[in-house]
């Protein structure tokens, strides 16, 4: 990013610059330092609203509102989703109308504000149909799952779940259909059906097993424990909170990885010097060998 940077200014290519500046924001957002990303987010549509780039505006409010989401900021990520819908509206871009209609709903959702939700979605639905953008419509089926759940609407709320694990299944999208089990685990659980809610977090727990996907691993066990702690199954119990354990070391060991990456990108630290890959690799291959063994 810094050489596109360096390259748009000594030949005065503006656009570049302002996209090479977005791609620099997302490489701090990647590492997790979400304010340093920011900066760069806010710079770039400066200079997009400097030279009265729209497609610049609008992708760097994009990235504003993304930051401002995994900040938790909700109410700051949704001034910038709207914004950047009046603006794939004036673009013309249905495509871009129908994401910025999910990120919004996405957003009144975490506000705990369903009033708005379902106008949204409908509209981002008939459009993703329209496109055939498959994608986008499993986002919006759970999405509206979620907030079905909010109204108590039982029927709608398997009913949109189940579209969105059949979707994630087709589509071979491994992370949404777990996430769509965890979700339907979730919803019965909540409902005291909690049978079928441990069905559904160990179809999760063996999918995210089978496909390494840690904290999803760590997410199931987390519903399975619970689960057989109210049952008083102390076996059971033993079991699946010896995989939480280790699941919850590990991702603390993640963290502070990632933590250790990013002051080696600002203070240019060799990564040999604080991480060995190979010690990382044999950690791993042990960590997947212990969960291998506590699996029935």
């Amino acid at each position: 990013a810094d050489e596109l940077i360096d390259l748009a200014e000594k030949h005065n290519l503006v656009k570049k610059k302002i996209v090479a500046l977005r791609i620099k924001g997302l490489d701090f957002h990647y590492l997790g330092d979400l304010e340093l990303s920011q900066v760069y987010f806010y710079e770039s549509l400066s200079l997009s609203e400097q030279i009265e780039y729209k497609s610049g505006i609008k992708g760097a409010i994009n990235c504003i509102a993304y930051g401002y989401f995994n900040q938790k900021n909700h109410g700051k990520a949704l001034e910038y989703y709207l914004q950047a819908l009046a603006l794939a509206r004036e673009m013309g871009s249905r495509s871009a109308i129908a994401s910025e209609l999910n990120n919004i709903a996405s957003q009144y959702i975490s506000l705990g504000d369903y009033s708005q939700v379902e106008q949204y979605l409908r509209e981002a639905i008939t459009i993703n149909s329209e496109l055939n953008n498959q994608f986008w419509l499993l986002i919006n089926y759970i999405n509206l799952g979620k907030y079905y759940k909010h109204l108590g609407v039982k029927d709608s709320v398997i009913y949109y779940y189940s579209k969105s694990i059949s979707i994630a299944e087709n589509l071979g999208n491994t992370p949404k259909l777990i996430r769509s089990y965890l979700l339907f685990s979730e919803y019965y659980m909540d409902v005291s059906e909690e049978e079928k809610g441990l069905d559904y977090a160990k179809i999760a727990f063996h999918l995210a097993g089978e496909h390494k996907i840690l904290k999803e691993v760590y997410n199931s066990t987390e519903i399975i424990s619970s689960f057989y702690h109210h049952q008083g199954n102390s076996d059971s119990l033993l079991k699946y909170d010896t995989i939480r354990l280790i699941l919850k070391d590990s991702l603390e060991v993640e963290s502070r990885i990632s933590t250790l990456e990013l002051l080696e990108v600002k203070h240019e630290i060799e990564k040999a010097e604080l991480l060995n890959k190979s010690q990382k690799k044999q950690a791993s291959l042990m960590l997947w060998n212990i969960i291998g063994t506590l699996i029935i």
